[in-house]
């Protein structure tokens, strides 16, 4: 476990790269994600290679790919599920009357945003394992089969640590907004940099449990 927290830190080269890449919206984070999927399994983080850039962007896109299949879209529809089951629930004369709605409703929304964040929680371990299995085989596989991982102690476990180090890490890049001048531009080098270690870190936790 301690090696996987080292990994992001064997090339310090890479992380500043990474860190500075990060900046760059939406792609910057795709682009770090395919340079971690090229470097899964290796004891240490490779140098940014021009010649392997277009490998990074591939596999940027195939983790987005199934972020869409097995995050996105199922929490979408599974919300709206929910929102209309919510809905249902009420009659029409609740939403006349604010109390009574407030009053009725609160117990539901507050069961209800906790079954949502467990459930994103799950869907992110499912979608780590199919980003895990591609990076080893190279092949794009939807199957069921990284559902499977929800039920597994170790998987989970290792996903929580690994959730938990990145919202420290991401906390300690907000922390410099309140720096005058170069605060945000630190903020965002340092949110690149969370990026790049916490998922550097949790596919290394992870990597070794997906066969």
């Amino acid at each position: 476990m301690i090696s996987a927290f080292q990994k992001p830190f064997s090339n310090w080269k890479a992380l500043l790269i990474g860190a500075l890449i990060g900046i760059i919206p939406i792609f910057g984070s795709v682009l770090i994600l395919g340079f971690i999927m090229e470097n899964m399994g290796k004891a240490k983080m490779e140098d940014w290679k021009l010649k392997k850039m277009g490998r990074y962007i591939v596999n940027g896109l195939v983790a987005l790919l199934y972020f869409f299949v097995y995050f996105f879209i199922p929490l979408v529809i599974i919300g709206i599920i929910a929102i209309a089951a919510f809905l249902s629930y009420f009659k029409i004369n609740d939403f006349v009357n604010i109390e009574n709605l407030i009053l009725k409703a609160g117990l539901p929304i507050i069961i209800g945003i906790i079954l949502f964040i467990v459930l994103a929680a799950l869907l992110g371990c499912v979608l780590a394992a199919a980003v895990i299995e591609y990076s080893k085989k190279r092949k794009i596989k939807l199957t069921s089969k990284y559902f499977s991982y929800v039920t597994n102690l170790k998987f989970l476990l290792n996903y929580a640590i690994a959730v938990l180090y990145i919202g420290i890490l991401k906390f300690i890049s907000f922390t410099t907004l309140s720096i005058p001048v170069i605060g945000f531009i630190l903020s965002l080098i340092l949110e690149g940099a969370a990026y790049y270690i916490g998922t550097t870190t949790q596919y290394a936790l992870l990597y070794k449990i997906v066969r």
